[in-house]
């Protein structure tokens, strides 16, 4: 049988809108004004509200994933599992663009104008609230750099980030892949694993 394409209505009214998905559903949000998480519903064919995610509050970096069974969830700048709070806000600044992989919780900690730092910190189910004195912590040259996109290659976790920077931690250790440069447009806005290689669209090549 051919496909056939349907045009879904608009969740809301800003652009920029985000997908993800979640149990076998497709979620949008939009972080600008709008920063509620809604899933397509194919029988009503409306966009529902998940409260799960809060009112108002979904934002880029934010959001849920299952893990062991149950749900890792990111939100309003700290960390829950299985409704249980492992991640508080922290003393300086902010965390925020949360990715979970390889047995580590990876995320960035801005205080802007002063610093941005990039974490990773150890964490299994089980292991109760993230333990931050053996975070391993980069550095970075901007105030204000944030995740652009997340992946993994092998055993490694990749992060790109707004300024275009490229980190790649190997479990043990940051590497810095390319240095963050202002004033220079190189951003990867995307990372797919396509057996054993990555795929990565780049901005602003278009490749």
């Amino acid at each position: 049988a051919e496909l056939a394409y349907e045009k879904l209505p608009f969740s809301c009214d800003d652009g920029g809108n985000y997908l993800f998905d979640l149990d076998g559903r497709v979620y949008q949000f939009s972080h600008y004004q709008d920063r509620v998480a809604r899933c397509y519903d194919g029988q009503s064919k409306a966009w529902v509200v998940d409260e799960r995610f809060g009112g108002e509050e979904t934002t880029s970096g934010e959001g849920m994933m299952h893990l062991a069974g149950k749900l890792l969830q990111f939100k309003g700048g700290e960390a829950f599992y299985d409704g249980a709070q492992i991640l508080t806000k922290p003393g300086e600044g902010h965390y925020h663009h949360f990715y979970y992989a390889h047995g580590h919780l990876v995320f960035y900690q801005n205080n802007s104008p002063q610093w941005s730092k990039l974490h990773a910190v150890p964490w299994r189910p089980g292991d109760g609230p993230l333990d931050l004195d053996r975070a391993i912590t980069l550095n970075l040259r901007y105030a204000g750099e944030n995740s652009f996109s997340a992946g993994q290659l092998g055993d490694e976790i990749i992060q790109s980030s707004n300024l275009g920077g490229v980190y790649v931690f190997d479990g043990a250790a940051w590497r810095i892949i390319r240095q963050s440069l202002k004033g220079v447009s190189h951003q990867l806005y995307s990372m797919l694993n396509w057996y054993d290689q990555m795929l990565i669209g780049h901005y602003p090549t278009g490749n």
